[in-house]
């Protein structure tokens, strides 16, 4: 299992943008997610563009935390929008992204919906690069309460 690379530019930033094998989570239980895990140990990257499917959104939902988490700065594309919608689904992606603590584009390879956006977000994110926005894990209002007592 190799990772894969290509190289594009992206304004006046040339981009190295690396294909890793799709995984669920950074604890490495399949051979896939020894393989992202190490990528991201032994030379973390500037930006991590992570790509969805948004019928299937939920599978992805435990690395993004992992990620995010990490420190790591993220962009993540929401891909297949347009079969989500045919499917009735409807997604929240500024709700979403406020939670997880990291911008959220919506996009359809197939017909190229949502592309120039991601282009932006992602140039917006190598140009003013922030420090890490890290996600709000709700917790039983109660808890909440407690916590905010205590700050």
């Amino acid at each position: 299992m190799e990772r894969k690379s290509a190289q594009f530019s992206l304004g006046e930033y040339q981009v190295e943008l690396v294909d890793l094998p799709g995984a669920y989570a950074l604890s490495p239980v399949t051979e896939e997610e020894r393989v992202v895990r190490y990528y991201f140990m032994d030379d973390p990257p500037d930006l991590v563009l992570n790509i969805l499917n948004a019928q299937n959104l939920y599978r992805g939902l435990g690395i993004i935390l992992q990620i995010a988490m990490s420190g790591l700065p993220m962009l993540v594309a929401v891909n297949m929008m347009d079969e989500a919608k045919a499917r009735g689904l409807e997604l929240d992606l500024d709700i979403l992204s406020q939670h997880l603590g990291v911008p959220m584009v919506g996009t359809s390879a197939r017909s190229g919906e949502g592309i120039p956006e991601l282009q932006e977000a992602l140039y917006q994110m190598m140009r003013y690069p922030e420090t890490a926005h890290f996600p709000h894990v709700s917790c039983p209002p109660v808890l909440e309460e407690a916590v905010k007592d205590l700050v």
